[in-house]
């Protein structure tokens, strides 16, 4: 029993021992496999960088990087590792060519290429993992090669880096790095010329530390003629808070050493033609055609600055040499200077521009500067009088000209004649400003400035013979005590002209005395003043001092004689006389004027009398003191339009009649402002174009207030009432808003009665072409004589006018407007106006004459409209404008485009027309009763395009339908015409109207203006299946067809087909029509006309009784039949004429042809073959024989002649007695002989 236990736990343990030996080989097994991929996976990540290197699967990742920039990027090797940094070998990027123009191959210059030997970088591939830009580290670049170009304004490098250089900006923005360059060439070609420039030999360091940068430059530039000279630079830049030191509060000369930028550069003969590829990339300095510069420049500049824009410049023997410009706007040849020369100290600090022994030297001039001068410097303003700009420099300045070199180094400066030469002469200038230092206690702290310039005699020669300029001198000197400036003294001496002057504020004089005919004169020989002209003489004398009693009075006068200005356009201003005269009185307190109590100022010239009165007084008067003033002037429109006229449009430079002008206002020095005006204009005429627009009285009466030179509008009251027109106005507009309201009146009538033809047409006889019918017509332009077009009748309206300051901003207004229109009437006075036949005109309207004719009339028009108005482009834009009358209704939306340089209109919309009150327009238009049924509704378009001379081109496109139209007789269904309208035709295209259970087949064209009122049909028109009714026949067909006319009864369908057709409404005589008239079938009964006809045949029928039947009435019994047929017709001279016309009365056939006239009078030949039945059996031979009647009288009373029935008569019984006894005879000879 033990031994049995014994065996089974030894089973048992060797079994666990064999488990736990199965366990431990299984768990080396898994170690050992974790152990090998651990170190397959530590192997090819430390071979990894090495195997992208050493693969092309690193040269094709940069090159698939660089492709999704655009560009195409290749490298040689690249090594990169753990410990190894980043090297690039045969690094070459390319951008792709631009293609300038559509359809142009695309130019291989336009990309640019750069190529780089050699990188050597700092960075490992954990550095690049984890990129940090203050990590930067070394970066050396090995034989670098750029190429690029530039064109109008853009460099292909910068264009095509752009994309590449893009990214978010994520670090702190510090940059600390050094790069390198080594041996760097650079070639840049300007694209429109072909030429290069290359900078080779050259070297860079940049160094990057914080926020600051420092970088040097040294190269050769190489210009494309082939010569060379070297630029070396240095750079320095930090911004103004790392310093602790403002730089524009530095002193003088150590702006160098505060924060801010510094440049060092230093040239050898540097090529100055690079500043082609400048103008080239920055063309808004000079334009895209800028000058061409060429030259040498030699010299050492530093300059220096910071982020308020003050800079300072250190130049030390900076040469010129050779320097050319050429191709400058405006000018013919180039500016030439052998040398030039500059040295000194500049500097650019707040308002101050300061010179350290500045000089500048060149072949015809010498400038120097040692002081500072103020850039707020002006000639004009509050702050800058005659005193006061003297002032502006504190030091000294000079220059000195020689004028004979300055003409040819820079030719066209000085506008000389084409003849003339400059021998000799110098001009010459100096301004200092000292403290002033003597024994005065009122002078401490004073400054005294002055300024002299002079000029010796300036010879020349023109014409072959010698001129001398003679010289002019000016000297003025002005001195600043405790800020009250005193004139000391101001003189300017010359053969044409003197002035004088001394004093301040509280006693002074100035004379002047000038004869501009002897400047002129002087001048004329050498300056080229072809388009200029002066004369006349003019004097000033002023004089202004105060009194012990502190009374302050100023008297001044002025007078000119025998004036003339000629101006290069051609106006001439000419004035025989002018006189002005000026007071004023005031309180002195001792220092300045304490108040100025009276003021007035006159002028007097030829027709113009101008008062100017201070209407308060004002204390303590300054330059910007506001000063109330009361204005009156009276004379004659055209004097003051004379002397505007270079300013003002060319349209409106010539005005007529007489003025009286009231006005309240104030005025400074730069501003001025009007609250109170009224104008009353007798007779004025304005010229507009080729037209005068004239009023027999104009009056404008305000209250409110303009503001100039901001000319910002207030109005509380603003009439203009005149004969055609008037208008009234409140409301503001300013920068900030515009709320403007506004109300106006229209005479259409005395409207254009205004306007009157500029040039008056020399008085003869007027003569009217005669009308031949047998003139061709053309479809497109049919020959119309001119007439006189006028309006007559009323118009009204207000208008809103709105905007915001942020709409102003954009150039925004917004309007509403609501326009009426009371009988509105177009009129033609045309000597074809005259009643004929059966369309009398009987519509007539207010003020219109008898002998003029309404070519429409509208009594009620109303025009509103909500519309937005962009002033940059000068676009009118709405989205509602509705127009309405009696018979219309259209809301259109567009654009209206009306300025200097676009005119046009384009309009369109949905449209509604009342057809019965069209139909009733058309009928008086016409003289023809039109009815017609219906309201269509059809797109409107309108366009209105300004051409040559004004002139405009108007196109409305729309369709005009009807339910039902009855016209002439004739019964129109449901149809749309499609209409193209201009300003004179109405142009009905091609279109299908069905008529009577029929068609017309209809085109063509109807006139309108200028008169008369006409219509032509294309070739081609036709009318098919037309059934005739008795109203057709009355009306139109009895003119055709004659033998129609006042049928009772009338059945059957016809056609037409129109050759040529112009209808004239207005004379109807002058109508020409050419077609055939196509019978399908027609019956009818016999009216005046036809009985006649019908009994001529019964006397012909009755000749076989031998004897002509009497006359019977025929009317309602016997029928008239016309078979099918093809009958040509022609209208013309108020005459229609057919042709061969066939009818059947009772089985006898006849053939109608002849004329009708439009006042109804007839001229006939009815032809009646002979039937055998009618005759008797002797006469058979005579049967067929054709017998004519001939037709007068009119067609309501027509008479038939008889002696064509006559003659046949006594034919028959002629024929009749030859036949009986050639009868005998036979039968006597029979008898006789026997046979």
């Amino acid at each position: 029993m033990a031994t049995d236990e014994f065996l089974l736990d030894q089973a048992e343990r060797n079994q666990q021992d064999r488990l736990l030996r199965r366990r431990d080989n299984r768990s080396r097994r898994r170690r050992y496999t974790a152990i090998a991929v651990l170190l397959m996976l530590a192997l090819f990540v430390l071979a990894g960088p090495s195997f992208v290197s050493h693969t092309s699967i690193g040269t094709s990742l940069l090159s698939n990087t660089l492709s999704g920039y655009g560009l195409d990027g290749q490298v040689e090797s690249m090594r990169v590792g753990w410990i190894t940094p980043l090297r690039l070998r045969g690094l070459s990027i390319k951008s792709r060519p631009v293609q300038n123009a559509i359809g142009a191959a695309p130019d291989e210059r336009s990309g640019s290429e750069i190529l780089v030997e050699q990188v050597d970088t700092e960075l490992t591939i954990l550095d690049l993992f984890s990129f940090d830009p203050e990590s930067l580290g070394n970066i050396t670049v090995r034989d670098l090669n750029i190429r690029c170009s530039v064109d109008n304004g853009v460099c292909s490098l910068e264009r095509d880096l752009q994309p590449l250089m893009q990214g978010d900006d994520q670090g702190s923005g510090n940059v600390n790095g050094h790069v390198h360059v080594e041996n760097a060439t650079v070639e840049v070609i300007d694209l429109p010329t072909g030429r290069g420039w290359s900078m080779g030999q050259s070297h860079m360091d940049v160094q990057m530390t914080g926020r600051s940068i420092e970088g040097s430059l040294a190269g050769v530039l190489t210009e494309p003629s082939g010569n060379a000279g070297s630029l070396q630079t240095e750079i320095h830049w930090s911004p103004a808070d790392l310093s602790g030191t403002s730089p524009a509060a530095t002193p003088a000369g150590e702006m160098a050493n505060a924060g801010g930028w510094r440049m060092n550069l230093t040239t050898e003969s540097l090529p100055l033609s690079v500043t082609d590829l400048l103008i080239r990339r920055f063309p808004e300095m000079l334009g895209q055609n800028g000058p061409s510069v060429t030259g040498e420049a030699t010299g050492k500049i530093l300059l220096s600055g910071n982020d308020r824009g003050n800079v300072e410049a250190s130049i030390e023997e900076l040469r010129i040499r050779d320097l050319s410009v050429a191709g400058l706007p405006g000018r013919q040849g180039a500016w030439k200077n052998a040398m030039a020369s500059l040295d000194g100290e500049v500097s650019l600090v707040d308002r101050w521009v300061i010179g350290r022994g500045l000089k500048a030297t060149t072949d015809f001039a010498v400038a120097t500067l040692d002081g500072a001068f103020s850039t707020e410097f002006s000639l004009v303003g509050a702050d800058d009088n005659p005193l006061r700009w003297l002032e502006a420099l504190d030091g000294q300045a000079s220059v000195d000209v020689d004028l004979a070199a300055f003409d040819q180094a820079m030719p066209g400066m000085i506008p000389l004649r084409d003849d003339a030469q400059l021998i000799s002469g110098h001009a010459s200038a100096t301004i200092q400003s000292v403290a002033k230092n003597d024994n005065d206690p009122a002078s401490t702290n004073a400054r005294q400035s002055r300024l002299i310039f002079a000029s010796d005699s300036l010879r020349a020669r023109a014409h072959g013979r010698a001129v001398v300029v003679q010289p002019i001198e000016l000297t003025a000197m002005v001195s600043n005590r405790g800020g009250r400036v005193h004139a000391d003294e101001f003189q300017w001496t010359s053969s044409f002209a003197t002035a004088t002057g001394s004093g301040d504020l509280q006693t002074g004089q100035a004379d002047l005395d000038i004869d501009f005919g002897r400047l002129y004169a002087m001048l004329r020989p050498v300056v080229d003043l072809s388009d200029v002209s002066l004369g006349g003489n003019a004097t000033g004398r002023i004089r202004w001092n105060a009194t012990n009693q502190n009374l302050w009075q100023l008297t001044g006068s002025g007078n000119a004689t025998n004036l003339l200005i000629a101006l290069p356009d051609g106006h001439r201003i000419q004035r025989s006389s002018v006189q002005c005269d000026v007071n004023a009185v005031g309180r002195w307190n001792g220092q300045s004027l304490a108040e100025l109590s009276q003021a007035n100022f006159k002028l007097l010239s030829n027709g113009m009398d101008l008062r100017a009165e201070l209407s308060g007084a004002v204390a303590n008067p300054t330059s910007a003191s506001r000063f109330p003033i009361q204005l009156y002037a009276n004379g004659r429109i055209e004097n003051v339009a004379q002397t505007l006229r270079p300013w003002l449009p060319e349209a409106t430079r010539d005005a007529e009649g007489a003025f009286v002008l009231n006005a309240d206002g104030m005025i400074s020095s730069d501003h001025a402002s009007i609250s109170k005006a009224r104008i009353d204009i007798t007779r004025p005429r304005i010229a507009y174009g080729a037209n005068w627009i004239s009023q027999p009285r104009v009056t404008i009466d305000f209250q409110g207030g303009v503001e100039l030179p901001s000319g910002d509008f207030n109005s509380r009251s603003l009439q203009v009432v005149g004969d055609a027109i008037s208008l009234a106005a409140e409301g503001e507009w300013n920068r900030e808003k515009v709320a403007l309201q506004l109300a106006w009146r229209a005479d259409l009538k005395r409207l254009q009665d205004s306007m009157q033809p500029r040039m008056a047409r020399a008085a003869g006889n007027i003569q009217q072409a005669a009308f031949d019918p047998q003139a061709p017509q053309n479809f497109n332009e049919v020959p119309v004589p001119t007439s006189s077009t006028f309006i007559t009748g009323t118009c009204e309206g207000k208008i809103s006018v709105r905007s915001s300051a942020l709409e102003l901003g954009a150039g925004l207004i917004e309007l509403e407007s609501q326009t009426t229109a009371k009988d509105v009437a177009f009129h033609e006075s045309s000597p074809l106006n005259v009643g004929f036949g059966p369309q009398p005109r009987t519509l007539l309207a207010q003020n219109a004459s008898a002998l003029d004719q309404i070519v429409w009339l509208e009594p009620n028009v109303k025009i509103n409209t909500v519309a937005r108005y962009d002033s940059r482009s000068g676009t009118l834009s709405t989205d509602d404008l509705q127009i309405s009358g009696d018979w219309f209704a259209t809301t259109l939306s567009g654009d209206v485009v009306w300025n200097d340089v676009v005119g046009k209109v384009e309009l369109d919309g949905p449209s509604r027309f009342k057809m019965d009150e069209v139909a009733r327009r058309l009928t008086a238009l016409t003289g023809t009763r039109i009815d017609a049924v219906g309201i269509h509704e059809t797109p409107l378009k309108i366009a209105i395009a300004r051409g040559p001379q004004d002139a405009l081109d108007v196109q409305v496109d729309c369709n005009m339908g009807w339910e039902s139209v009855a016209v002439a007789g004739v019964n129109l269904g449901p149809c749309s015409i499609p209409l193209h309208m201009t300003d004179s035709i109405v142009r009905i295209n091609p279109c299908v109207i069905p008529v009577e259970g029929g068609q017309v087949d209809l085109a063509g064209d109807i006139f309108y203006r200028p008169g008369p009122v006409a219509m032509q049909l294309a070739p081609g028109t036709k009318a098919q299946n037309v059934r005739i009714t008795q109203q057709m026949t009355s009306q139109w067909l009895k003119y055709l067809a004659p033998i129609a006319a006042d049928a009772t009864q009338v059945d059957g369908t016809i056609g037409a087909e129109i050759d040529e057709a112009f209808v004239n409404f207005d004379a109807p005589q002058q109508s020409r029509v050419r077609g055939r008239l196509n019978i399908e079938r027609l019956q009818l009964s016999p009216g005046p006309l036809a009985n006649q006809v019908v009994q001529g045949v019964d006397q012909l029928k009755s000749l076989s009784q031998g004897a002509l039947a009497v006359g019977r009435d025929v009317t309602g019994k016997t029928l008239v039949t016309m078979p099918p047929q093809s009958v040509d017709f022609a209208v013309g001279n108020g005459v229609v004429t057919h042709q061969r016309m066939y009818l059947q009365i009772d089985r006898a056939q006849l053939i109608t042809s002849g004329q009708v006239g439009m006042n109804g009078s007839v001229n006939l030949v009815a032809q009646v073959p002979l039937d055998a039945r009618w005759i008797g059996r002797d006469l058979q031979g005579m049967a067929g024989q054709s017998v004519s009647m001939p037709i007068t009288g009119t067609l309501s009373q027509p008479r038939l002649d008889p002696r064509g029935v006559r003659d046949l008569v006594m034919q028959l019984g002629t024929q009749a007695v030859q036949n009986k006894l050639q009868e005998e005879v036979a039968t006597g000879l029979e008898k006789l002989f026997g046979f």
